[in-house]
């Protein structure tokens, strides 16, 4: 794991490539892998000292899961969770 060998530039990058490589389903807030790229990349910009990026990231990925989730779904809790 990159993020924990403390690769995080690398692993930033490869999550890049993934987000691009899932295509359509990269923007479908259903498909859990979607939010976890984005969750990652969030965390990897955090660690970077990137703290607006990766707050700015999770702030729209909040909006972009309220619009196609139920206000109640979990992943709505973990995004906020990830913001404090």
């Amino acid at each position: 794991n990159l993020i924990l060998k403390g690769e995080r530039r690398k692993a930033l990058e490869l999550l890049i490539g993934v987000e691009q490589l899932m295509g359509e389903k990269a923007d479908d807030a259903n498909y859990l892998r979607a939010s976890e790229v984005r969750w990652l990349k969030a965390s990897c910009l955090r660690t970077l000292g990137r703290t607006s990026e990766a707050v700015a990231l999770l702030r729209a990925t909040l909006d972009w899961q309220r619009s196609q989730l139920s206000t109640d779904h979990p992943w709505l809790l973990r995004t906020r969770t990830h913001l404090f």
